[in-house]
């Protein structure tokens, strides 16, 4: 039952606000940003016409969502790949390609959490909460992903002493997170606990090892 109210409000929480705004924070936000934009509609009308959307989410609502930030971050990485192009073959691992490849690796982080919460979910009522080896370890996995990019926005937000990056939705997110992987964890017996706890090591360290060849050192399968 944890593991399907988890995942049930990891998904609320993917459409409530992880970014707000004041009043007077809304208009900074336009003044800042609206010229930037016009001025990009020269060039790249369909990039600005992403950037306009979002901007009207954070001057009109006030608010920027998860699914808003998935959005944000294909937007930032089109645009940088339109500006830089892809990079030379001996230069992959220099930063300015690290940073292009980290807003396709955020844009890809926060489509896989919603879907991968969505079909725990469903299978997890449809099997009636009875739960396996492979499904505990995914829990584990899922849970121990979200709980990293909760924690990593939260410290972003401390060490800025910005208080627009703490939304509700992102504060139950970093919760729903927490519960999948303790249900992942403690959900195990005498006889499945070596299975889901190496399952959950070998999907982390397939996921870490990823993301350190593709982000930082370029590589392409």
């Amino acid at each position: 039952m944890i593991g399907v109210l988890a995942c049930a409000a990891w998904l609320v929480g993917y459409f409530l606000p992880w970014i707000t705004f004041t009043p007077a924070q809304r208009e900074t936000v336009r003044e800042a940003f609206a010229p930037r934009i016009d001025a990009l509609e020269a060039t790249w009308p369909e990039h600005a016409a992403r950037y306009r959307v979002l901007l009207a989410e954070a001057t009109g609502k006030g608010a920027l969502t998860g699914l808003d930030l998935h959005l944000y971050a294909r937007a930032a990485h089109g645009l940088n790949l339109d500006l830089q192009g892809a990079p030379p073959p001996d230069r992959a691992a220099e930063r300015p390609w690290v940073v292009q490849r980290m807003f396709r690796g955020v844009a890809v982080l926060l489509a896989f959490l919603p879907l991968a919460s969505t079909l725990l979910l469903l299978v997890l009522v449809a099997r009636r909460v009875r739960t396996g080896p492979l499904l505990l370890a995914t829990l584990v996995v899922v849970g121990c992903l979200g709980g990293t990019l909760g924690i990593v926005w939260t410290r972003v937000a401390e060490a800025l002493s910005a208080d627009v990056l703490r939304g509700t939705g992102l504060a139950l997110v970093l919760a729903s997170s927490l519960a999948q992987a303790c249900t992942g964890l403690f959900s195990v017996t005498r006889r499945t606990w070596w299975r889901v706890y190496g399952l959950a090591l070998l999907g982390l360290a397939l996921v870490a090892t990823v993301t350190w060849a593709v982000v930082l050192r370029g590589w392409t399968p």
